[in-house]
């Protein structure tokens, strides 16, 4: 599971078509988020079952 520390880590996976977002699997859900190293910041863009979540990127 990703952390604040290490959003990289593992159980996540960068999404291929959708820029740079990446994808985390907390059990059925997937959390889709940004990662800004620059700025040290990781944006949360939506969370939602998997299948779903996806369609609104």
């Amino acid at each position: 599971m990703p952390s604040a520390a290490s959003p990289f880590g593992h159980g996540t996976k960068p999404l291929t078509n959708a820029g740079r977002f990446r994808a985390a699997r907390v059990g059925t859900w997937r959390i889709v988020y940004l990662v800004d190293e620059h700025a040290g910041v990781v944006r949360v863009e939506t969370i939602g079952p998997r299948g779903q979540v996806y369609r609104d990127l």
